[in-house]
């Protein structure tokens, strides 16, 4: 290998290197009301938030006088949940949001399926509770941690710099076995 081919790789490989730690170091991209419409985009997240909260009360009110549906109360929570998850500002927050988020898809879920149960409900709409409580569980996880994303771009650096130190090994045991 040329000396100008190794200088190449080395530069490379630490420039992605360098790509890697800045992607990594930065952590989670947090929206932050920077601009001059962030005051008033905030209150009107809490203004939203304070109508949707009404519009769970209003409903669980409905549910209790044996007016509305059950259904109604959970939808309306999601809702409020929604604009909640929309409104906090760091990771403690996300998450909690996330719990109450899980466990109202949890009653989502029970619902449905007493639903198909009693035959009164369908397949589809048990099937669409379930794949909406397992995505709020992956989004949780997500939030906490535990899921890394980026796997891909640390598996590139690794082969990279292991594909560039192992290269003239490789090249040796390959030129000593060439038949000529």
């Amino acid at each position: 290998m040329s000396l100008k081919k190794r200088i190449f790789g080395v530069v490379f490989s630490i420039c992605l290197l360098c790509i890697g730690v800045s992607i990594f170091a930065r952590g989670p991209v947090v929206a932050q009301d920077t601009d001059a419409n962030g005051a008033k985009i905030r209150s009107l997240m809490e203004e939203r938030r304070a109508v949707l909260q009404h519009r769970v009360e209003a409903t669980q009110e409905m549910t209790n006088d044996a007016r509305g549906n059950p259904l109604d109360v959970i939808a309306a929570r999601s809702d409020l949940l929604d604009a909640e998850l929309a409104m906090a500002s760091n990771k403690e927050q996300r998450i909690d949001v996330l719990q109450r988020k899980l466990e109202n898809a949890k009653q989502y879920e029970a619902f449905m399926e007493e639903q198909l149960q009693r035959a009164s409900g369908d397949l589809p709409d048990a099937l669409r509770a379930t794949a909406r409580r397992l995505q709020t569980e992956i989004d949780l996880l997500k939030e906490a941690g535990i899921a890394r994303p980026m796997f891909f771009v640390r598996s590139l650096f690794t082969v990279t710099i292991f594909d560039f130190l192992t290269q003239p090994f490789f090249n040796a045991q390959h030129d000593s076995t060439r038949i000529s």
